[in-house]
């Protein structure tokens, strides 16, 4: 009898998670310039494709400070547009209501 033990690699997240307040951008636990954004977010979706995700499987969370103005979100909203990514979750840290958006 045989024992496989550690053979299987762990299931990729088809979530990449966002947190924006008027001084941090915060991307998947880690703080990013908001001018480094675009590239960061490119490697993530690169890295979940390689994985075997679909693009359209992606999700992108987005947990936006009250005191964001609409602007800096929209900002986002364009880099997540040039790669194609249609499925974004918002919600603030004021309330646990969430609106799902599809950006076309």
């Amino acid at each position: 009898m045989f024992v496989v033990i550690g053979c299987s690699s762990p299931e990729v997240s088809n979530t990449i998670f966002i947190q924006i307040s008027p001084k941090s951008l915060i991307v998947e636990n880690k703080t990013v310039d908001k001018n480094k954004f675009a590239s960061e977010l490119k490697n993530l979706v690169k890295t979940k494709l390689k994985a075997g995700l679909k693009k359209d499987a992606i999700t992108i969370n987005v947990k936006v400070d009250p005191q964001t103005s609409r602007g800096e979100i929209v900002d986002l909203e364009t880099d997540m547009r040039i790669l194609d990514l249609k499925t974004v979750i918002y919600s603030s840290h004021e309330n646990d209501k969430e609106v799902v958006l599809r950006l076309e």
